[in-house]
């Protein structure tokens, strides 16, 4: 997914009424934790 994608979809979401915290917990720092387990294996670098 593209930046103006993510955007997009945050967008959304917030219009919806998804409270922010959730988008950062379920989006966001999933994302990041996934990224950090696998550089933390060296499967990316």
């Amino acid at each position: 997914m593209d930046e103006k994608e993510a955007e997009k979809l945050v967008r959304k979401a917030l219009d919806e009424g998804v409270d922010p915290v959730k988008i950062l917990e379920d989006g966001i720092i999933a994302g990041v934790r996934a990224v950090g387990e696998k550089f933390e294996k060296k499967s990316i670098f």
